[in-house]
């Protein structure tokens, strides 16, 4: 049975016209950090070390993660079945803000590990997933990340997030992040 309360929000198209509103201002604040990452001589050195990546930012949509309405840009990516590199921004309606870097296959194996120990001191905030379904983006925090596990794991998810009262920041952020994954990745 429909309540009072849920009849008088189907009546009231002005919240979810709103919606609409913030998820495609969420969309271009996506397609700007991707643009902006472009623009860098770092994503050229990236691009250069890992030639077969999709140089297209994509964003992903949806209404049912777990519920609520998300939204994530793939870029740059590389999806196979056995080897995925993947920088993303996940927003998750009434989560932070994530940005996540996905490895699986070569890519994985390429993770310098000294490296990861650096950035971990610099970045304690980092979470990882090395468990459960791969592509389930509800968080599960695993705090302590050692070289056996990565090399014993199919995928390593490395997560960063942020306070939704920032995102106006995320061009800059995204960048900032990038730079870290690189440093993962390349010498």
């Amino acid at each position: 049975m429909i309540s009072s309360e849920e009849l008088q929000l189907i009546k009231n198209e002005e919240w979810i016209q709103r919606k609409r509103i913030v998820l495609d201002k969420i969309e271009k604040l996506f397609y700007q950090s991707a643009q902006k990452l472009q623009s860098t001589n770092e994503y050229q050195q990236f691009c250069t070390g890992f030639p077969e990546l999709k140089n297209l930012p994509k964003v992903n949509k949806g209404e049912m993660l777990r519920g609520l309405p998300w939204r994530m840009l793939d870029f740059p990516v590389h999806f196979s079945s056995d080897h995925v590199l993947a920088n993303r921004l996940l927003f998750w309606w009434g989560q932070p803000l994530y940005n996540i870097l996905h490895l699986k296959g070569a890519y994985l194996q390429n993770l310098d590990f000294d490296k990861l120990s650096n950035v971990l001191l610099d970045n304690p905030n980092l979470k990882f997933r090395t468990e459960g379904e791969e592509w389930d983006f509800s968080f599960v925090e695993e705090n302590i990340i050692t070289k056996e596990i990565i090399e014993s794991s199919a995928f390593l998810q490395i997560w960063k997030s942020y306070p939704l009262k920032t995102l106006e920041q995320m061009p800059v952020r995204f960048i900032e992040d990038f730079k870290i994954w690189k440093a993962l990745l390349l010498d």
